[in-house]
């Protein structure tokens, strides 16, 4: 174990004029050997339910669902347009629009190629639950719809899009079985309502096509692109440093509707100020237990070069231990590496002595070291320690805590 004591890329933030329906709407893009990837903070959104208040779009599609709701984020870009590599600020209109799928086929997909460049979309089931063997995938350029066969039970998923703009004219290529039908429709937001701009169907079968009966359309974005909901500006941020970059992390905030449960850190905090921050966070009053919320901050964080948290921990069973347990498992999934930084300054009066040290870092070494996403060095777990050189804690107090290491978790090295 180890004891330590002690640009091609872009990120959009977007503007809305006071008016908009949009409260507030935060977008973070990275572009980097040709991928894009996206992040949404979607706050206050439309009184509408086309989208839940307060989400983060924030994983990537990846598998059939067969649940009724997921959030996700987008990855690749859906057209060929490039990026520019160098950008000092410029911005983009920004979009939002729907597309609706209804089927009574028993199985269907829609491919999208061209059209506007989408940054981010959430969908709904908003029918056909009740299917025999229903599964489906989503994401804005493939829709699929599977069901048992001959399973004539209407369906209908409706994907709500925030895109910018890209391409005026795309395609749609509609496949389905030999029974039935698929509609595809788009909708674009206009003036705080829904507006319909085209529809395509699919009905029978194409004799060309055989066992698929695909059917191609041409889309038309231009009435799309008429009508944007606000402005993004892109803004120069650091990626490929090829050192690790650490940074300290303090995952102590907890609000009462939150995944906590309870006001933890936060004074005096309102819409518009919090007594105890020199700043407002770019996501609003947060709860550092909401596994989106760890999410979104580990992805900023690697746009901005960053590798690893050093999150604050203030030892078993605290506010912050339960916040350590979410964000070593979300950073599992990001490929994000996160450490502690024990805090050996409590409870002050008395102090934590020698061998509640050795405890208490012996049980995050047995606890959370063995995470592919916990530091380490040469296989061994990497901890940072807060030390405070008074109160009788020199030299020999932390060879006390090193002997004690050494026995209960083995070799330590600083």
């Amino acid at each position: 174990m180890y004891c330590s004591l002690g640009c091609g890329s872009i990120m959009v933030k977007l503007r809305f004029p006071l008016a908009a329906t949009l409260a507030m709407l935060i977008l973070a893009i990275v572009l980097a050997d040709g991928i894009v990837a996206y992040l949404i903070r979607l706050q206050t959104l439309f009184q509408e339910e086309h989208i839940d208040r307060s989400i983060l779009v924030y994983s990537s599609p990846s598998e059939e669902r067969a649940d009724a709701r997921e959030v996700i984020l987008y990855s690749p870009l859906n057209s060929t347009k490039p990026f520019a590599h160098s950008i000092e600020e410029v911005t983009v209109e920004v979009y939002f629009y729907m597309i609706a799928v209804e089927t009574n086929s028993d199985w269907t997909t829609v491919e999208f190629s061209g059209g506007p460049i989408v940054v981010g979309y959430n969908y709904t089931l908003t029918w056909g639950s009740e299917a025999s063997d229903l599964k489906y995938s989503v994401d804005p350029m493939r829709i699929w719809i599977g069901k048992k066969p001959y399973d004539t039970t209407p369906v209908s998923i409706n994907i709500s899009i925030i895109a910018i703009k890209g391409d005026d004219l795309g395609s749609v290529t509609i496949r389905k079985g030999d029974i039935g039908s698929t509609n595809v429709s788009m909708l674009a937001w206009i003036n705080g309502v829904f507006m319909h701009i085209w529809s395509f169907t699919n009905n029978g079968t194409n004799p060309q096509y055989p066992g698929t009966s695909d059917r191609s359309f041409t889309l038309d974005s231009k009435q799309l692109y008429e009508h944007p909901i606000g402005i993004g500006v892109y803004e120069d941020v650091a990626v490929g440093l090829h050192e690790q970059v650490l940074a300290f992390y303090y995952p102590w905030y907890g609000v009462a509707w939150g995944v906590s449960g309870r006001w933890f850190h936060w004074e005096n905090a309102t819409e518009d100020s919090i007594g105890n921050t020199a700043h407002y966070p770019l996501l609003g009053i947060y709860d550092s237990w909401d596994e989106r919320l760890v999410e979104a901050h580990i992805l900023l964080a690697r746009y901005a070069g960053i590798d690893c948290f050093i999150a604050s921990w203030w030892g078993p069973g605290s506010f912050e231990d339960g916040s350590l347990k979410r964000i070593i498992k979300v950073a599992e999934k990001r490929d994000f590496k996160v450490t502690i930084y024990y805090e050996s300054y409590r409870p002050w009066n008395p102090l934590i002595s020698p061998e509640d040290i050795v405890n208490e870092i012996s049980y995050v070494v047995r606890e959370y070291s063995g995470s592919k996403a916990f530091l380490k060095v040469d296989g061994k777990p990497v901890i940072f320690i807060y030390n405070v050189g008074a109160h009788d804690r020199g030299p020999s107090f932390w060879l006390q805590v090193r002997r004690g290491l050494e026995n209960k978790v083995g070799s330590v090295y600083n």
